[in-house]
């Protein structure tokens, strides 16, 4: 079923995306998911934690993936964010610290080289006191 992105959730409370495709309708599949995600977290939950694993794309599909963060934002206004990306490539990252330094207001958002994927987990797992 998962054609666009492979979902893992960890005993850490972290979930998982391996993205395999940059296409409109993967950002329209991963909203209607992360949709159900959320939806599904316990009422005490204050914060969520996601990897995003973008290493098997020529490019991350950010102009499809915005509406999905922005609708999110506004129907979680209380939840806080922790999102580390995976990624390999100069440009990727160019573009994903601008991502983090646009997105600062709505969670605590990190750039990760694809080697750094357990520094990323670590990452995550840290308070955002």
């Amino acid at each position: 079923m998962m054609k666009y992105f492979e979902y893992t959730y960890l005993d850490s409370d972290i979930h998982c995306f391996k993205w395999l495709s940059k296409s409109e309708d993967a950002a329209k599949q991963y909203y209607n998911f992360i949709i159900q995600v959320y939806d599904n977290l316990s009422h005490d939950t204050q914060t969520i934690r996601i990897l995003h694993d973008y290493q098997h794309l020529s490019f991350i599909p950010l102009a499809n993936v915005f509406p999905a963060i922005k609708s999110l934002q506004l129907m979680y206004p209380n939840l806080n964010r922790r999102i580390a990306y995976l990624s390999d490539g100069e440009l990727t990252e160019t573009l994903m610290e601008s991502v983090t330094i646009m997105a600062n207001r709505t969670g605590n958002r990190k750039f990760f080289h694809s080697t750094e994927e357990q520094l990323a987990i670590q990452w995550l797992l840290e308070n955002d006191d």
